[in-house]
């Protein structure tokens, strides 16, 4: 059951990070459910198939959880840290902040895409390609930015103009308002910005601010 299970997973599973492209919201989603759904599949295996081997060498359970000394010693073996990571691994899994292959940004600065959630840590392969093991206790404990879940790209740009252009600097941003409310591929709910903002020792500025509809980098 624990091999069908892994295998289940590969089939459904859109694969690990491999390419640079961001996935998108419900890739990534989906992602994390299947994720979730394997690992609470594989730990009720494990956990019977070690209730069926000490009932069949007549321990109790029920005592045996109940013993102080036995939990006492269970935890001192097992170690505080290991611990926690495994727990840290379960809170990962159920409140799915971020899911295999999603590209996220750490709160370190550390950038990448998470190619494997383990028990004891998680798998960040950065852009040049040198794997990151972070334990997991440190990423529930720290900013994670999932960046393939993000709906819209921002599109966030200063136009630098001469000090002798200034008198054309009301046409100028009447035509890029014009342009991004006229763009097919710029969304209309969030806002769409364009001001003159300052003028400078050496230039005048024009600030624009707005959201492409989708999230690909292809957009012109």
């Amino acid at each position: 059951l624990f091999r069908l299970s892994s295998r289940w997973k590969e089939r459904r599973s859109r694969g690990k990070a491999v390419i640079s492209d961001v996935l998108g919201v419900q890739s990534s989603q989906r992602e994390a459910r299947l994720s979730a759904l394997t690992i609470l599949m594989q730990t009720f295996v494990v956990c019977s198939w070690w209730i069926w081997v000490l009932a069949i060498c007549g321990i109790k359970v029920g005592r045996l959880l109940l013993s102080t000394s036995v939990g006492a010693l269970l935890l001192g073996f097992v170690g505080r840290d290991v611990l926690s990571n495994m727990l840290s691994c379960l809170v990962i899994y159920l409140t799915q902040p971020f899911a295999q292959g999603d590209w996220i940004t750490l709160e370190e600065g550390q950038d990448g895409w998470a190619e494997e959630i383990g028990l004891f840590y998680t798998k960040v392969i950065q852009w040049d390609k040198r794997p990151l093991y972070v334990p997991n206790f440190r990423i529930v404990q720290m900013l994670v930015q999932n960046n393939s879940r993000m709906t819209n790209r921002r599109v966030r740009f200063d136009f630098k103009l001469r000090l002798q252009d200034i008198p054309k600097v009301p046409a100028i941003v009447e035509d890029i308002k014009n342009m991004i409310i006229e763009h097919p591929q710029i969304d209309s709910v969030t806002h769409r910005l364009v001001g003159w903002r300052q003028v400078g020792d050496y230039s005048s500025n024009i600030w624009l601010s707005c959201y492409t509809k989708s999230t690909e980098q292809d957009i012109k």
